[in-house]
């Protein structure tokens, strides 16, 4: 086929990751082989430079030397002029920067699997003398069986020996990865494994919580951030990270390599013995989905429609329900009721007449009449009780209902002391007994004139005691002076009929005939109320006679028993 890419004895199938000056590609066998190999490609650009193939030559040597699970297995190397490849294993799984950012629960389920391979194979390095110095996570392949596989040689170096450390030797370039780079290489200070236990925090760090613990605005700010700055606890990200995790990761990111562990053996065995997360990643995880996805389903856009999430569960609920359907259908179709206004229902104007100033139009049911609306200028501000000297509204009736209080006259205070009427056992409240209010009680007519006799039927006559002010009706005897709180003796039970009355001198009924003129608009002179007699005089027995006359008041008769 001529889209086929043919190298030497291999054909390329399927590209897979580029780098800087490399390509990797899945190769199998030319002519159809079911062996499947990673070949590394170095591109036309690099392969111009010697340096880059002295570097792909060296990844090649030391990667043929190795031989470790963890480490992918190199079969040859091809450096020429026309082109420059690395054949080895093909080990199909991604690596674990793509995993963190597509997939990080998975990745964090699995974390002691990881933790556990990656010090064993460090710990081989080392233990032959080299250090890797460019672990990150898009040099680890972890597929889902939790195997993995550690790349690229390019920078591995031979670790400072005692005489290195000893006479401070430094090193020629930096070399590394920014982010996951140890303080000591940019100092430029001799390369140990302890460099790769901080690469290696760097990586875990960003496993457990999603992201590195340094960024920077510039390469030089991050590079400076690896020297100064402190890094953060993991569980300050993750709240599911336990202390022991936070105190292990921090110990490899320590600033000084004398201050992180010794080798991958002791990094290895402190973690084998504490517990890197709180609860179960995975159950953790399910928590959270179900709490977002209760949040989508209660979620309004800003025009008050349901998200895409809500309104498909919506729709798959309406078609396994086709009736509930459709009388949601036949409702939206359903014509609204017809509104009218408060000026439509207004009888029309007659002919040659002024129209009136239309009122603003208020939308009612058809099956209710609107009362039209008065103008504002005729509606009062605040509606108030009317005064007691005001006009009646409405006719006093005939008679009183029953149990109710007599109406009292114009002019007269609210409650005349001593009436028998206003007992306390009368079913309404009334003044000058306790829990009483003011007569008349709201919603009861006023009447409509005075009665005849300047007084109600079946009550004794009124007295003007001594002192009392010019203008006001008189209390009966026994009664207390004007303003003061009125005590009432708890009556006995009242006879069916009023009994006999006193008679009044003619000087009492004078006066107080004159003052009802003079309270009824009649106008005169208001005349002094002759002495009464006081309370010890009031309650001495007054001389009857044979025909029933000078009995006493109702309030002095003995209680009936």
């Amino acid at each position: 086929m001529s889209d086929e890419i043919i190298i030497d004895d291999y054909q390329l199938l399927n590209h897979i990751s580029t780098g800087s000056s490399t390509q990797v590609w899945e190769a199998t066998d030319k002519g159809g082989g079911e062996r499947r190999y990673a070949m590394k490609v170095m591109l036309p650009e690099a392969l111009a430079e010697s340096e880059q193939r002295a570097v792909l030559k060296h990844e090649a040597k030391l990667a043929e030397r190795f031989d470790h699970p963890n480490l992918v297995r190199v079969y040859k190397c091809v450096v020429s002029k026309k082109r420059a490849y690395i054949l080895m294993d093909y080990f199909r799984a991604p690596n674990l920067k793509v995993q963190i950012q597509s997939d990080l629960v998975s990745v964090q389920a699995r974390f002691s699997r990881l933790v556990e391979q990656l010090c064993h194979v460090l710990g081989y390095l080392h233990g032959l003398g080299w250090v890797h110095r460019d672990i990150k996570p898009d040099n680890i392949l972890f597929n889902r069986a939790s195997e993995v596989r550690l790349i690229d040689f390019s920078l591995t170096t031979r670790a400072a020996g005692a005489v290195a450390k000893m006479i401070g030797a430094k090193e020629k370039i930096i070399q590394g990865t920014r982010t996951y780079i140890p303080p000591e290489a940019i100092l430029k200070k001799p390369i140990t494994p302890q460099s790769d236990i901080y690469s290696l925090g760097i990586t875990l760090f960003e496993v457990l919580t999603g992201d590195p613990p340094f960024r920077g605005s510039s390469p030089d700010d991050l590079l400076r951030k690896h020297l100064v700055e402190q890094p953060g606890e993991p569980s300050s990200f993750n709240p599911n990270i336990t202390p022991e995790m936070d105190r292990m990761i921090l110990k490899m990111l320590s600033k000084t390599p004398a201050k992180r562990h010794k080798d991958t053996h002791e990094l290895l065995a402190e973690f084998r013995n504490l517990k890197p997360f709180k609860e179960d990643v995975i159950e953790v995880d399910r928590r959270h989905k179900q709490a977002q996805a209760e949040r989508y389903k209660t979620t309004l856009d800003k025009a008050g429609r349901l998200d895409s999430r809500a309104d498909h569960e919506r729709q798959q609920f309406l078609k396994a329900n086709p009736d509930l359907a459709k009388e949601m259908e036949e409702k939206k179709k359903a014509p609204a009721k017809p509104t009218v206004t408060a000026a439509a229902s207004k009888p029309a104007a007659a002919k040659g007449a002024a129209a009136p100033a239309p009122a603003k139009a208020v939308s009612a049911p058809v099956a209710q009449p609107v009362r039209p609306q008065q103008p504002a200028a005729q509606q009062p501000a605040v509606q108030q009780q009317p005064a007691r000297s005001a006009a009646p509204q409405s006719p006093m009736p005939a008679q009183p209902m029953p149990q109710q209080p007599m109406p009292m006259p114009p002019g007269y205070p609210p409650n005349p002391y001593g009436y028998p009427g206003y007992a306390p056992q009368h079913p309404y409240p009334v003044a000058g007994y306790p829990g009483g209010a003011p007569y008349p009680q709201p919603g009861y007519p006023k009447p409509a004139a005075p009665y005849p006799s300047g007084q109600p039927q079946g009550y004794p006559p009124q007295h003007m005691p001594p002192g009392q002010p010019a203008g006001y009706p008189a209390a009966p005897y026994g009664a207390a002076p004007y303003g003061s709180q009125i005590r009432m003796p708890t009556p006995g039970p009242v006879p069916a009929g009023p009994g006999p009355q006193q008679p009044l001198s003619q000087a009492a009924v004078a006066a107080q005939q004159q003052l009802l003129q003079q309270l009824m608009g009649g106008g005169g002179p208001a005349t002094a109320a002759p002495p009464q007699p006081t309370r010890a005089q009031a309650g001495q027995k007054a001389p009857q006679s044979g025909t029933g006359q000078n009995l006493p008041l109702m309030d002095q008769l003995p209680p009936v028993k």
